[in-house]
């Protein structure tokens, strides 16, 4: 008898698990706006923000501590290229050598500047160098 308490508790509760997605499903085609096509996606026309681009910047050459830690001007410059990456047409290599980095990597760092900035804008253009 127990054992039959805890099967039905079971598959009631399954039950109604069950019940609300299928209620939701059923109901989400009216949640759609009547001139709504696939192809027409809202956020697919967002332009990203001088800020949200030097946000970027920030993220992507902080990842090189040892490249930039000790010379602000240098992370600045680094900061600039992947903006114009972000916002622009400009290939990660342009933009880096706009900044005019050092491409001889300083004593204790794996690489130069200026690849530390490609690698930066690269990364930021979604691994992708144009």
């Amino acid at each position: 008898m127990r054992l039959t308490i805890k099967a039905a508790t079971v598959a009631t509760a399954a039950a109604l698990l069950f019940v609300p997605s299928v209620a939701s499903a059923a109901t989400a085609p009216e949640d759609v706006p009547p001139d709504y096509s696939s192809d027409a996606n809202p956020s697919s026309d967002h332009v990203t923000t001088r800020e949200e681009a030097r946000a970027i910047g920030r993220d992507e050459c902080g990842e090189f501590k040892q490249n930039f830690g000790d010379n602000r001007q240098q992370f600045g410059e680094c900061v600039t290229a992947v903006a114009k990456v972000v916002r622009t047409d400009t290939t990660p290599r342009q933009a880096c050598r706009a900044a005019d980095l050092s491409k001889k990597p300083a004593e204790g760092e794996k690489r130069s500047d200026f690849s530390a900035c490609v690698a930066a804008a690269r990364e930021a253009n979604g691994g992708q160098e144009s």
